[in-house]
């Protein structure tokens, strides 16, 4: 049996944007998925979602990794923070913008480039849900992206 979870750190702000992004799309995938899922979630939000194989966030993950059995991680945002320990486990990513290549100039953009290329070389498949980032990935930018899969969502909620 595969387990795919789910990062829903950003339900900490459920009314900014990528809170209310993590509400729906968790639980359309929990509603719809034929595999058994997890959630890896703050203490406020443990009973958002109906499955019991949750894991509590804790700032110290941040650091060193987070104890899950799963074959999948999805990290709900291109910025994220929250990895499992286990390398073995893959890694699908969803890159929601890229703003920062407008709003930043100089080292803080390059850094962000830096740390963004760190989390596409993670990820075994990449997510977008506006063609926008998918164009900016595939045909100016500079991210190195050999070998993964990339995808447009569409969202129905």
């Amino acid at each position: 049996m595969s387990i795919f979870f789910l990062d829903m750190e950003k339900l900490k702000t459920p009314n900014s944007g990528l809170g209310q992004f993590c509400a729906h799309i968790g639980k359309a995938i929990e509603t719809t998925a034929e595999e058994e899922i997890g959630v890896y979630v703050d203490e406020e939000h443990l009973t958002f979602f109906e499955t019991k194989n949750t894991v509590l966030w804790k700032r110290s993950h941040q650091y060193f990794g987070v104890s899950v059995k799963a074959d999948l991680w999805h990290c709900m945002h291109q910025e994220a923070k929250y990895f499992p320990k286990d390398k073995t486990t893959k890694i699908l990513l969803t890159i929601h913008d890229l703003n920062f290549l407008d709003k930043y100039t100089g080292a803080k953009k390059e850094r962000k480039l830096k740390n963004l290329q760190k989390l596409v070389n993670k990820a075994v498949v990449l997510y977008t849900y506006r063609s926008l980032p998918k164009r900016l990935l595939n045909n100016t930018w500079s991210c190195q992206m050999s070998c993964k899969k990339l995808f447009t969502m569409v969202f129905l909620f």
